[in-house]
């Protein structure tokens, strides 16, 4: 194959298709516009990237690239996301106290290495908190309404989860709730 034939690894028509789909006009003065006037300040760190775990069907590795200090900053969802879910569950809450009884020194220090790295991380946490209100200009008041509202979006998730699973038994057995209902028919 020679270099020359196929640039950006693309036949001729593929490759000239592909630069009309890029609308230069639009793109160019909002890049150079609006985001170099966002970012005249930062050195660098202009993106920020989450990772969603995997696909099912195909083990796919997700994630979502986002631009830092913008308007609808994904990061500031995920810790309203994460709030909810402490609520929910306050296992993922850190203690604020260590204290065990009965532990040989060498375990204890392990155990007390684990809970400072895991308060040092509820420390970070409270602060992305607090810098997100802060960007956001957000009231506790409002904050706790955001919470809330994800609590009742994890609530209904949970629930749909719940029904599906049961439609799914149902499924599986015929459509009956248990073998006694099968018998009586």
């Amino acid at each position: 194959m020679r270099a020359s034939r196929y640039k950006l690894s693309r036949k001729s028509g593929h490759r000239v298709a592909m630069l009309r789909n890029m609308e230069h006009h639009l793109t160019v003065p909002k890049l150079f516009g609006e985001m170099a006037e966002r970012y005249k300040d930062r050195e660098g760190g202009y993106t920020r990237i989450h990772k969603l775990g995997y696909r099912v069907w195909d083990n796919a590795a997700m994630a979502i690239l986002e631009f830092v200090d913008a308007p609808g900053d994904l990061k500031y969802d995920m810790l309203i996301k994460r709030l909810a879910q402490m609520e929910l569950d306050p296992s993922l809450r850190v203690p604020t106290t260590f204290i065990e009884q009965g532990q040989t020194p060498l375990r204890f220090k392990r155990e007390f290495k684990k809970w400072l790295k895991r308060l040092n991380g509820q420390r970070k946490f409270e602060k992305d908190v607090e810098r997100m209100m802060k960007s956001k200009k957000m009231s506790p008041r409002d904050l706790d309404s955001a919470i809330l509202n994800e609590i009742n979006n994890l609530r209904a998730v949970e629930q749909e989860k719940l029904e599906s699973y049961t439609r799914y038994k149902l499924r599986r057995k015929g459509g009956y709730m248990s073998y006694e209902n099968m018998d009586s028919q």
